[in-house]
């Protein structure tokens, strides 16, 4: 459009005069108007969220929806107090069929005020919520889906999912929630084809295409696992959790160097910084009394993950410090109260805005702020991005998260720190506390004690956890090597909830083609179907018979190795890559075991050699080892926490 001589050029002195110069050239469908106001609007007062709503508007009455939520999403972070911006994103979300944020926009509109500046701007029928949420013929199933899901209850989620499409076989995000429930019970095979159809029905959805790449990658396919990562990053390059989970997935891409994932970071810094709030001043308080150590997490229930935290809370000196929990989960079980039993302060955070909450942990003046999340949690990225404290410390999280803008230090051993020096900003600071990073409960619901299975069987079985995505090719060649170095050894694969066909085809594919298919058995799964029994009765089902475990490189599943030792069992761990797969060498240094990491296939097979060959010393770890490693560091919690405890007080001193 041609600007006419007379026509009036943008004022930003008087931004509600052009709010409804805007306003009129929307109503008479002068699209182009109202598009250059908007853009005047952002590139002169960019705090303000005006130029957002004008295109927002602009989107949705161009039929571009998902560009229309965008837009109002960006309004909605500069003006999260807005009631009409709450209402639009409630009610476009339900239009689209996104669910679970049409309910937390809903849930939020509920609690703020009416801006009459913007009742005009934004009409009224792309606010009204409750009528898009009526007309949505989305039926009870899906809701208790995605409860489930919340709640780790992934069987009934998947059940719920079912239901759903037998009534609406075109709800595209039912498909890509039963996807990454099939993920969650190891049924990869499935997933796949959830996830294909959640793409058939929206192709655009960056989430549907990371759940078939993620379960792709599970059966071992990771060339085409790499490309739906990559084409996801194209589908969002500026969408925070989108690169974390596309990198957590790449990393276990053995061809995928850490060079490439440190450029990926890197490239959407440099594109990101403008968008971030400014921290000035915004943590300038004096403190007086205890130090205040918030702490955020969604393994706040009885996971493999919570005895390490609980760790770090029995062993604080709580005359000094005040502990403050944020929960990220909607889980909650007996050692959910356990762990709010040891702390100050509880508070369940999961469907709060991370801009909310940034503001809302800001004002409660936090020393200290620990991320203790092992999935790349959107809300916990963003959390840390936005700023929760001026002290931002990462602990072990489960990918390179680190190079997330927003955290100041990294909490790191003599395994990890090599891999976090490479990902690390410029001025975040690597601190390594005097006796490690890692120490846990005992295992108490594994008491029992089984004898030497090599004794009975007169030839050696090695173990290791049945995961294709755990499986290069070169691990595959190293291990069969192992095995016919060793006469009569074999391996079984298991340790895993389910085992589906299409997973254990997969796997005597990968040890076929490195020729050891001879030498392959599978764990029988236990009949028990009490949830609170049946990984007890998998795990020493396994460990019963298993005399040697092995830990390839890719393997992220650090606490099986801290499981193994306590059931007597040796291990021969392979170095990882990154960070999450240098955590099982955490584990054996902890446990002074560091003897049994291997750097290279060659190690790997010496050091599996030695303990397969000396039958007699197998049979006496089964009896010793437990007692032995109690011993030292994995396990004695308070000579490991103390020092994490005197870092993080340094931290806060600095």
């Amino acid at each position: 459009m041609v600007r006419k001589k007379d026509e009036a050029v943008f004022d930003p002195k008087n931004p509600l005069d052009e709010l409804k110069r805007a306003t009129a050239a929307l109503k008479e469908s002068d699209l182009s108007t109202a598009v250059e106001i908007a853009e005047a609007f952002i590139a002169d007062l960019p705090e303000d969220s005006y130029g957002y709503i004008l295109l927002g508007v602009v989107a949705e009455l161009s039929n571009e929806r998902s560009q229309a939520i965008d837009m109002f999403a960006r309004a909605h972070d500069l003006d999260p107090e807005c009631r009409e911006l709450t209402e639009v994103l409630s009610n476009l979300n339900f239009l689209s069929g996104n669910i679970t944020d049409g309910i937390y926009f809903a849930k939020i509109t509920q609690t703020l005020l009416s801006d009459k500046t913007f009742t005009d701007v934004i009409p009224y029928e792309y606010r009204e919520y409750e009528k898009a949420f009526e007309n949505m013929d989305v039926s009870r199933h899906y809701i208790e889906a995605i409860r489930a899901y919340d709640a780790r209850q992934y069987n009934d989620c998947v059940d719920e999912c079912v239901r759903e499409l037998r009534q609406n076989n075109h709800h595209k995000l039912a498909s890509e929630l039963l996807g990454y429930a099939l993920l969650k019970t190891n049924r990869a095979g499935r997933a796949v084809s959830a996830f294909q159809t959640a793409i058939h029905l929206n192709p655009k959805r960056a989430r549907s295409t990371i759940g078939l790449a993620e379960a792709i990658l599970k059966l071992g396919r990771t060339a085409d696992a790499e490309s739906c990562f990559y084409r996801a990053l194209d589908m969002d390059p500026d969408d925070p959790v989108i690169l974390a989970q596309c990198q957590r997935g790449l990393s276990q891409i053995s061809a995928v160097k850490s060079v490439d994932l440190k450029q990926l970071s890197d490239a959407w810094r440099v594109s990101s910084l403008d968008d971030l709030p400014s921290q000035d001043g915004k943590f300038d308080f004096e403190r007086s009394g205890k130090i205040r150590v918030g702490v955020v997490s969604d393994m706040f229930y009885n996971s493999h993950i919570l005895p390490y935290i609980m760790s770090l809370f029995q062993h604080c000196d709580r005359t000094q410090i005040e502990i403050r929990l944020y929960s990220l989960c909607q889980v909650k079980d007996s050692e959910t109260a356990r762990l709010r039993n040891v702390t100050d302060t509880w508070r369940e955070i999961e469907d709060i805005d991370q801009y909310t909450l940034a503001e809302t942990l800001g004002r409660e003046e936090l020393d200290i702020i620990v991320d203790l999340c092992f999935e790349a949690d959107a809300q916990a990225i963003e959390l840390f991005m936005v700023g929760a404290a001026k002290k931002q410390v990462s602990w072990f999280t489960a990918f390179e998260a680190t190079s997330f803008i927003g955290m100041t230090h990294i909490l790191s051993d003599s395994n990890t720190e090599s891999v976090d020096q490479v990902y690390k900003l410029d001025k975040q600071v690597i601190v390594q506390p005097e006796n490690g990073i890692l120490t846990r409960e005992p295992f108490v619901m594994f008491d029992e004690m089984f004898p030497s299975p090599v004794a009975e069987n007169k030839s050696v079985i090695f173990g290791m956890r049945a995961d294709p995505a755990q499986i290069t090719p070169v691990d595959a060649l190293m291990i069969v090597d192992l095995l016919r170095s060793v006469p009569r050894s074999r391996l079984m694969l298991g340790l895993v909830k389910c085992l589906d066909k299409e997973t254990q085809e997969r796997l005597l594919d990968v040890f076929s083609l490195a020729g050891g298919i001879g030498h392959i058995l599978f764990q029988e799964l236990p009949g028990s179907q009490e949830k609170e029994k049946i990984w007890h009765d998998i795990c020493t089902g396994f460990f019963q018979d298993v005399d040697v475990f092995l830990s390839p490189s890719k393997n992220i599943e650090f606490d099986d190795a801290a499981l193994s030792l306590w059931m007597g069992t040796p291990i021969v761990a392979m170095q990882g890559t990154s960070r999450i797969e240098r955590l099982t060498a955490s584990v054996l240094t902890q446990a002074e075991r560091s003897d049994w990491v291997a750097k290279s296939p060659q190690e790997f097979l010496e050091i599996g050699m030695l303990l397969a060959g000396d039958v007699a010393r197998l049979a006496d770890m089964r009896e010793t080892l437990r007692d032995d490693v109690l011993k030292t560091n994995l396990f004695n919690n308070a000579k490991v926490t103390q020092e994490i405890w005197k870092s993080l007080m340094s931290i806060c001193e600095e």
